[in-house]
């Protein structure tokens, strides 16, 4: 059974202020993965521990070659 789609859903992403400028500047949301190699020492939200498991160990079901920390996550 699946859950209907609402009408009018609202979609986060969860990013630190000081991200905001590069979004708008580039039109896009990068991974985690892709922010580490461009702007490594910008702020990120979230524990480190979560952060590097996301980044090294937890792949996609669907996806068994891609790491989790390689999708933007929308909630």
């Amino acid at each position: 059974m699946s859950t209907p789609v609402p009408s009018n859903p609202k979609i986060y992403h969860i990013v630190h202020v000081d991200r905001l400028a590069s979004i708008i500047a580039d039109s896009h949301l990068f991974s985690d993965a892709d922010f580490a190699e461009r702007s490594p020492d910008s702020t990120t939200i979230g524990l480190d521990a979560i952060k590097r498991r996301r980044l090294h160990e937890l792949r996609l079901s669907s996806h068994s070659d891609v790491f989790v920390g390689e999708c933007v996550p929308f909630y």
